[in-house]
């Protein structure tokens, strides 16, 4: 578990969360074109009731399924695609979902 201090809707505040969710996070951040602030900013706003530290995991998860059921074709219908801030482009084919 590791200890960061963040930015969310523009305070300050500290988060723990094991070093691969961190990892995972900014790989997430750089391929939707935020920074990771600004991706945790983004599940804040749409945790509910969960902890962000709870959200951010399971955001996570969410999107490496989405990725890898991109890999084998299936009936099912693809997740909506995550907030784009205006301006930024799409380096990467990727699927996005909102956090649950």
């Amino acid at each position: 578990m590791e200890f960061r201090n963040v930015r969310v809707n523009g305070r300050r505040t500290s988060m723990r969360l094991e070093t691969q969710i961190w990892d995972a996070l900014e790989d997430i951040a750089r391929r939707e074109g935020t920074d990771l602030n600004g991706l945790l900013t983004h599940l804040d706003m749409r945790r509910g009731k969960s902890s962000l530290a709870s959200a951010a995991r399971l955001y996570t998860l969410a999107y490496y399924r989405a990725a890898a059921e991109q890999s084998f074709p299936t009936d099912f219908e693809r997740p909506a695609p995550i907030f784009r801030p205006q301006g930024a482009g799409h380096p990467h084919p990727h699927p996005h979902v909102h956090a649950a």
